[in-house]
C-alpha cells in the first residue's frame, strides 16, 4: 500500500475552518482502562491497540480515541496512537492521528477539520511531533490534514505481515 506521511508544521489551530452553522458538536476523549478496551463505535479489531497500550508496546501512554457527537449521534472519530515498531520515524513522545472517520451524513461539513484541530490543541506541545498517515488514493484525507497545517514529510509504503513502513527511496 502506497502512503503519504504528514507532519504537523504550521500552527493554524486558531484559524477557523468553515463548519455548518447549526452544528453543536461535543468532543469526548476516550481513554483505555482495564475494563474499557474498545472505543465506542469501533470494531473488535481495535482491541489490539488496547493490548499494545497495556503491554507497553507503545512508547508512551497517550493512546486515546477522540469522538465527536452531534446531539447523541457519533458524527466522527479518530485514534491517537503513540509511536511503536510499525512507525520507526516517530520519537518516543510523538503521536499519530489515524483512522480519521466521518459518518457519511456528516461528510463535507467541516467536522473532520474541527476534530483534527481539537486534537492538535489537546496533544501538541510536550516536545513532540504529530503525524498523520494516509494512503495516496485518499484525497479527502489529504485535503483535510493539509487544511489544518500538516505537510507531506515523505512518501512510503506499508509492507510485510506487520505492515511496517518502508520509506520511498529517491
Amino acid at each position: 500500500m502506497r502512503i503519504l506521511i504528514y507532519k504537523f508544521k504550521r500552527n493554524q489551530v486558531d484559524q477557523e475552518l468553515p463548519c455548518h452553522a447549526n452544528f453543536n458538536l461535543e468532543f469526548k476523549l476516550w481513554r483505555p482502562s482495564s475494563t474499557r478496551y474498545l472505543p465506542p463505535g469501533k470494531r473488535k479489531k481495535y482491541i489490539i491497540y488496547w493490548a499494545f497500550h497495556y503491554l507497553g508496546v507503545f512508547r508512551n501512554k497517550e493512546y486515546a480515541c477522540l469522538l465527536v457527537f452531534h446531539n447523541t449521534i457519533l458524527a466522527a472519530s479518530m485514534l491517537i496512537v503513540p509511536a511503536y515498531f510499525k512507525w520507526p520515524f516517530m520519537n518516543k513522545s510523538d503521536l499519530q492521528f489515524t483512522y480519521v472517520l466521518t459518518s457519511s451524513e456528516y461528510r463535507g461539513k467541516g467536522i473532520g477539520g474541527r476534530m483534527l484541530k481539537y486534537a492538535i490543541k489537546e496533544f501538541s506541545g510536550q516536545n513532540r511531533d504529530i503525524w498523520y498517515v494516509t494512503d495516496t488514493e485518499n484525497v479527502p484525507s489529504q485535503r483535510i490534514c493539509s487544511k489544518v497545517g500538516f505537510e507531506v514529510e515523505y512518501p512510503g509504503s506499508l509492507s510485510g505481515y506487520l505492515k511496517i513502513l518502508r520509506p520511498d527511496q529517491d
